[in-house]
């Protein structure tokens, strides 16, 4: 990575090696590389996750949780791998090494982005149901793990990025363009060396390149070459900005437009059902995972908060009008005089 335009001298020092970069734990680190082989056997994945006892109790009491439902209870690994899948289980062993290399308690940041990350994860899943998509485990980890880079830059830089954050809601900017003017470098660009680090499904470094050829440097696409689930997982991303971002009007209707665009099938109603379901979806996965869901959210609320950002948009564009015409009527008694 080219590292002579990064600004920041501690984050440089960082990325230029990227042995300073957080590292996975060895289960999962063990467990994507075995996935990652289509010839592997499910004993050899059991084998792995039963060398790690922590890993192992975490599975079982999800399989065994209230979102399951089971008539009866899964003892052990083998079963628990035929119930959830191995695409399941390796998205399960990412997540919890999220939560273990970027403890909530440590940032405020983390805890926005951990929700932000699972409900890209989730709509994109979603979607994927929608549109009868086989590879809807792949687009929740892509979906999840595109803002990557930006876990990272907390973990290095907690608060200059979080200095960040705040300066890309006040101005109304996207966090991409605050980063590359402050850093030299945007959290997908972070993400991608990240990715090749942990060895992620190619799946992830995929999207993360799409996301910044479309959203940094506005690469105008046609549909035959841009891949649909490259476009699922930006839709997830969107749908995180709607809950857990800032400028709702603006990601509600960017997410309606780009929604429509995938799909016949996505109309309005079928926007509106989706948009409204991810509160529930999001406790369920916390739920499901073991994790307290703090901070309620509801559809409702998120669509007042949109109404009113636009009438805020609507007053300011009046008074800059009148101000602006105030100080062209100054300039032409200028000109008089």
């Amino acid at each position: 990575m080219e590292t002579t335009r990064i600004k920041n001298k501690r984050l440089k020092k960082y990325l230029e090696n990227a042995d300073h970069l957080p590292s996975l734990p060895t289960v999962c680190t063990k467990i994507i590389q075995i996935t990652s082989n289509p010839d592997f056997e499910l004993k050899d994945l059991a084998n792995i996750i039963k060398a790690d006892a922590v890993f192992t109790s975490k599975i079982l009491r999800i399989v065994n949780s209230a979102y399951f439902s089971l008539p009866n209870e899964v003892k052990n690994i083998d079963q628990a791998i035929s119930m959830l899948g191995s695409d399941s289980i390796r998205n399960l062993a990412i997540t919890f090494s999220l939560f273990e290399i970027f403890p909530t308690n440590s940032a405020d940041l983390y805890e926005t982005l951990f929700k932000k990350a699972l409900c890209a994860g989730i709509v994109s899943n979603f979607i994927c149901e929608i549109e009868q998509i086989a590879e809807k485990d792949e687009l929740f980890l892509a979906g999840m793990l595109q803002h990557i880079g930006a876990f990272v830059l907390t973990y290095i830089i907690p608060e200059n990025y979080t200095s960040i954050n705040e300066e890309a809601r006040r101005r109304g900017l996207s966090v991409l363009f605050i980063e590359k003017a402050e850093l030299g470098i945007t959290h997908l660009e972070v993400g991608l060396l990240v990715a090749q680090k942990w060895h992620l499904p190619q799946i992830v470094p995929e999207v993360i390149r799409y996301r910044i050829l479309r959203d940094l440097y506005f690469f105008k696409d046609s549909s035959q070459e841009i891949k649909q689930k490259l476009e699922i997982a930006r839709l997830g991303s969107i749908a995180a900005d709607i809950y857990f971002g800032f400028h709702r009007a603006f990601s509600i209707a960017l997410f309606k437009q780009n929604l429509i665009n995938i799909s016949d099938q996505m109309n309005d109603q079928v926007t509106e059902d989706l948009l409204s379901s991810v509160p529930q979806l999001m406790k369920n996965i916390y739920d499901q995972y073991g994790f307290d869901f703090t901070g309620g959210i509801n559809y409702e609320d998120i669509i007042r908060q949109a109404e009113q950002e636009l009438i805020q948009v609507s007053y300011r564009n009046v008074r800059t009008y009148f101000e602006m015409k105030k100080l062209k009527n100054q300039l032409a008694d200028q000109l008089q005089q």
